[in-house]
């Protein structure tokens, strides 16, 4: 009866040690699917190469500040190497944080700006008043980092 429980215990503590299987591919820099102006300094975008597939991701500057932006709903292209922008009209954003909800400041290269609020880590549709350069002010628990995006129409 001890060598069952003994075997039964292995077993677990295999299933426990043994990794979950790893995504295939590498983590690259995308490029936007559409043209910007070299005057708006994007804040680089990341995705994976192969599978599982992710959507595409910005950490905020400074990297310290740990504040992700993960774009929700953002089309690759069939390279896989590009990434679909923020539109002005409801762009599906999370922000992947520690806990709580992140406070945004957004301001355009035109002079507009808003505030917003959102949950972390829950998609949430993002509307932009105008296209252009945004730059966005991003709080969580006492840190804060910055997010430059193209939008488009």
């Amino acid at each position: 009866m001890g060598s069952r429980y003994l075997i039964l215990i292995a077993a677990t503590l295999l299933c426990i040690a043994s990794p979950a299987p790893a995504a295939t591919g590498s983590i690259v820099q995308l490029h936007p699917a559409v043209p910007v102006p070299s005057s708006c300094a994007l804040t680089p975008v990341y995705g994976n190469t192969g599978r599982p597939w992710t959507p595409p991701y910005a950490d905020a500057a400074p990297r310290f500040s740990r504040i992700r932006m993960v774009f929700s709903d953002s089309d690759r292209g069939p390279d896989g190497l590009a990434y679909a922008p923020l539109t002005t009209k409801s762009s599906y954003v999370s922000w992947n944080v520690n806990s709580g909800s992140v406070t945004m400041t957004a301001g355009s290269n035109r002079g507009v700006s808003f505030f917003r609020v959102f949950p972390a880590g829950i998609p949430q549709p993002l509307d932009f008043p105008s296209p252009g350069c945004w730059r966005l002010q991003v709080a969580q628990a006492g840190a804060v980092g910055y997010v430059t995006v193209w939008v488009r129409p």
